[in-house]
């Protein structure tokens, strides 16, 4: 019993870390696009709320996901696995739906010029994170400065 309610308040702990770093790199990123776009109070305000918004709906997205894939793994017949994968599906197409969506309440926010700006803004950044969490190594590497070039002089 001692040993259930250690490992609950651990993977409690866990949890909240986890959920403590989303919103710190949320925080990061509505920060980050607030300045280059260089939004006004109010765009910053509206654009705040879509992005927690949206984020939060992602989340929910991904945990049914990783239900349906814990599930299709544990199946063992065929009719629960076919099942699984119809749900799988729609779970996907709903997802895909709401990046639409974030398209459309973005474009609708910012108008064409502002929405084209961030959407390259957020691959890169996307991109930047995906490397440093895949590469955590090539990380110090990057930051190492390169030595001066030599004067030669004659």
């Amino acid at each position: 019993m001692k040993i259930f309610i250690s490992l609950l308040l651990f993977l409690t702990s866990v949890s909240s870390i986890a959920a403590e770093s989303r919103n710190r790199i949320e925080e990061l990123f509505l920060w980050k696009m607030s300045e280059d776009l260089r939004l006004t109070v109010s765009e910053e305000k509206s654009f705040s709320e879509l992005i927690r918004s949206l984020n939060s709906r992602k989340s929910k997205f991904n945990e049914t996901i990783q239900v349906h894939l814990k599930n299709m793994s544990q199946s063992k017949a065929v009719k629960e696995k076919q099942t699984l994968i119809k749900g799988y599906r729609k779970v996907l197409s709903e997802y895909n739906q709401l990046q639409l969506e974030e398209v459309d309440k973005i474009l609708k926010l910012f108008g064409t010029d502002k929405a084209a700006q961030y959407f390259v803004l957020k691959n890169d950044i996307s991109n930047r994170l995906k490397g440093m969490l895949a590469n955590p190594e090539n990380k110090t590497e990057e930051k190492k400065p390169k030595p001066l070039p030599k004067l030669i002089e004659e």
